[in-house]
């Protein structure tokens, strides 16, 4: 017997996937949603994200939690165990949305366990390429370490939602994901501008 496809409207998905990513058309907008940016092939890259989200929505309807956090663990090669503590801890604080007995999870627990997924990758794709990177270029560029006082100015910056940095923090985002779903060019693309917002904020740094 195949897969039965859970019965949740689509555009929860969508909107999951673009809520705080996709401004419109080929834009992308920061973490401050005020800044955007053009990004050529950034729908067609979030349309294969939701086909894969959806893929595996199965998981959440049989209860298999960690099952469905795994496929994406083994996929970017993260170690999500604490976003499945917090799903288990949100789990246990919503009451009759986490019946036991009923025969499927109810539409809010798909949405819950989708954003906490999403922002458990968007917060370790700009540890690696945003926060890491910038790190290493100062690191190069500036020849000194990277001290807890440029730290705090990265953080300030962070704080006053500062261009650069918010662009950057989804823009990791889709890099994570242009590895795996984008073509080598539209990877090329990304690479080019990530490291051009990296270069920007370690300038203030230094």
């Amino acid at each position: 017997m195949g897969k039965k496809k859970p019965d949740i409207p689509q555009d929860l998905l969508e909107h999951a996937v673009y809520q705080q990513l996709w401004s419109s058309g080929a834009r992308i907008m920061g973490k401050n949603p005020e800044y955007t940016m053009q990004l050529t092939g950034v729908e067609n890259l979030l349309k294969l994200l939701i086909k894969d989200l959806e893929k595996n929505l199965h998981l959440i309807q049989q209860k298999k939690y960690s099952h469905f956090l795994h496929e994406f663990e083994s996929k970017f090669d993260l170690d999500l165990s604490p976003t499945l503590e917090r799903i288990e801890t949100n789990l246990g604080g919503m009451g009759a949305y986490n019946d036991t007995d009923n025969a499927q999870p109810d539409v809010m627990i798909y949405y819950m366990i989708l954003t906490k997924l999403l922002e458990a990758l968007r917060e370790k794709s700009y540890q690696m390429w945003g926060n890491g990177q910038i790190r290493e270029k100062y690191t190069q560029s500036t020849g000194h370490a990277f001290t807890r006082k440029v730290e705090d100015k990265l953080q300030r910056l962070a704080a006053l939602n500062e261009e650069n940095v918010s662009i950057l923090y989804n823009l990791s985002f889709i890099l994570m994901l242009g590895l795996h779903y984008g073509s080598k060019k539209f990877q090329t693309t990304i690479k080019r501008l990530t490291t051009t917002r990296v270069n920007r904020v370690v300038q203030q740094l230094s």
